[in-house]
């Protein structure tokens, strides 16, 4: 071409482009990106845009060159929508929900069908853990009590001794409990 390329323009110094000429260049690129994502009769993504791949014709019309690495889209609308519902999959709230990256992969790779979801996400929930009146750890072994336990456990705290203990009404109702 004969202006070369626009990177000839940026990194070495052919010419400096005045701003009515960097706009025809941007618009002219952009026109061509609508032409081959849109109203070619298939899509195609060059995959590969850089100023060395955009080529300037005597009067500094752009010209997309090197398609080495563009790639036919298929159906754009179809990878969208997978892209869309694999993103959301992927956001569940709930873990046990979410896919894996292998899903992941074979989805958008067109090797897996497209997961069926519920038309609306189910709210996350956040509930404290139930805890073991003894250790403040979770407990899964059905010791838990719960906020009526709580409240009718009484402590008394000696400050001769330095210790903690049951007083006697709370100690006989706990016990009963246990």
């Amino acid at each position: 071409m004969e202006n070369g390329s626009r990177h000839s323009h940026l990194f070495k110094g052919k010419s400096t482009l005045t701003w009515a000429a960097r706009s025809k260049i941007a618009q002219d690129l952009a026109s061509e990106l609508l032409y081959l994502h849109e109203e070619w009769e298939q899509c195609v993504v060059h995959r590969d845009i850089k100023s060395s791949n955009i080529l300037l014709d005597s009067n500094f019309n752009t010209k997309l060159g090197d398609f080495g690495l563009a790639k036919l889209c298929g159906d754009f609308n179809e990878q969208m929508d997978r892209l869309t519902i694999v993103g959301l999959w992927s956001a569940h709230p709930h873990s046990r929900s979410r896919a894996s990256i292998r899903q992941v992969f074979q989805t958008l790779n067109f090797e897996a069908s497209v997961p069926i979801h519920p038309s609306e996400m189910p709210l996350a929930t956040y509930l404290a853990p139930s805890m073991n009146k003894y250790s403040l750890q979770p407990c899964n072994d059905g010791t838990c009590f719960g906020s009526s336990q709580i409240q009718s456990l009484n402590f008394n705290f000696n400050t001769e001794s330095s210790k903690l203990t049951k007083s006697s009404a709370a100690a006989s109702s706990s016990t009963s409990s246990l």
